[in-house]
């Protein structure tokens, strides 16, 4: 339409990620209702490590949990560690208290703001980003 944004994919954009981003967190180094503040390379703000919400009576497995507002200001956030340091988060798991459309904000290196929506459900849902690359919140 001539107006909106062009957005890099996370596939084609170049970002370095150690071994741990790469497969994948499963926050099992985390005790269960522990702040999440930092985590290797991340800042979090707004989560807690809870019992996997998939698999609740598995103890082993572990989710981060926060409480989504209709202000985004207050609502959970990812930020890489590095002012000068970009990502890109391929895929993640979501689950509400009940199914909702849920917009994704993602920050963006030049001061831009690249949205995704995502239909979640109470048992979860598989989130694809394939639009956001490179962001840095």
């Amino acid at each position: 339409w001539g107006t909106d944004e062009s957005f890099t994919s996370p596939d084609n954009t170049e970002t370095t990620c150690s071994a741990k981003q790469q497969a994948g967190f499963d926050w099992s180094d985390l005790a269960v209702g522990s702040l999440l503040s930092s985590y290797d390379g991340f800042e979090f703000s707004g989560f807690s490590v809870s019992n996997n919400f998939s698999t609740a009576s598995d103890d082993q497995v572990k989710s981060i949990v926060g409480k989504l507002t209709k202000d985004s200001s207050a609502s959970p956030k990812i930020s890489s560690a590095s002012k000068d340091q970009d990502f890109s988060i391929n895929d993640f798991q979501l689950a509400t208290s009940r199914d909702a459309d849920i917009r994704i904000v993602y920050s963006m290196a030049d001061g831009t703001t690249c949205n995704s929506l995502a239909s979640v459900s109470v048992s979860g849902t598989d989130v694809t980003n394939d639009q956001c690359g490179g962001a840095t919140s």
